[in-house]
């Protein structure tokens, strides 16, 4: 009877502990509207950033191209719509590549995670660290619906350059809203997520780099097996030139504010 009083009290002080570290993190609810937080930029300086529809840059999700978030998600995070913030099956994968080829364990985050991890946390690689990425992923999943966290992704990710978010990012490559974007400018965003400030620049024959070509492919490959597009402007995106310009230049007033 005393062992079940104990084990019923450590039960309790273990909850108690669970609900009050989760009730200290970050209030993800108040990305809906939107929250200016601190984040780091790829030289790891702090900056301050809006995040949420206050951002004066931010477009919700039916102003961005479904080609566009259809080939992130195809390229980042393909069963999106279906896991509760973590990917089982991509961390199986990528633990059991890290066992057998015997390299440092990467990827399988999700959007979501991602998300967490671009918002409220350093790029240290720590096991706290990682505890509460996976803390702040739960509380998003749980506070916000599955097409919001994938909207605030979209405006808050690091494109490259000093960019963050999809209409600077558009203006930024291509001098245009994100709401105009085609396929092909569509495709070639997503493609460069995985190292913007790498991918993102062009070569000098206006050709983006090997890598960027195969995802870009990749992202038109699932565009066209979803029914997203057709043959005819499969073959067309496929067969265009490059001539992919950095020409907005952002001026003072351009930076975000609540």
């Amino acid at each position: 009877m005393k062992f079940a009083r104990w084990i019923l009290l450590f039960t309790a002080l273990d909850l108690a502990a669970i609900a009050g570290v989760y009730f200290a993190l970050p209030n993800t609810i108040k990305l809906r509207d939107g929250v200016k937080l601190q984040r780091l930029n790829s030289d790891l300086k702090p900056f301050n950033f809006v995040a949420g529809p206050k951002n004066r840059s931010y477009v919700s999700l039916s102003q961005i191209p479904r080609a566009l978030w259809l080939s992130v998600l195809e390229l980042e995070d393909a069963k999106f719509f279906q896991h509760n913030g973590f990917d089982v099956d991509e961390i199986v994968n990528a633990v059991s590549n890290s066992i057998t080829r015997g390299k440092r364990l990467r990827g399988a985050s999700t959007l979501t995670q991602q998300l967490a991890k671009n918002l409220y946390l350093s790029s240290e690689r720590s096991f706290r660290r990682k505890i509460f990425e996976a803390l702040i992923t739960i509380k998003l999943e749980l506070t916000l619906p599955k097409r919001k966290i994938l909207e605030i992704y979209l405006n808050s990710i690091d494109w490259g350059h000093g960019i963050f978010g999809i209409n600077d990012a558009s203006l930024h490559y291509f001098k245009k809203k994100a709401a105009d974007l085609n396929v092909r400018e569509s495709v070639f965003l997503a493609a460069i997520i995985p190292n913007p400030a790498r991918f993102g620049k062009i070569q000098d024959d206006q050709l983006p780099k090997k890598f960027v070509r195969i995802q870009m492919m990749r992202a038109l490959e699932g565009l066209y097996h979803s029914g997203e597009i057709k043959l005819e402007e499969y073959q067309k995106v496929m067969a265009a030139p490059y001539d992919f310009k950095t020409t907005y230049e952002f001026k003072k007033d351009d930076s975000t504010s609540l």
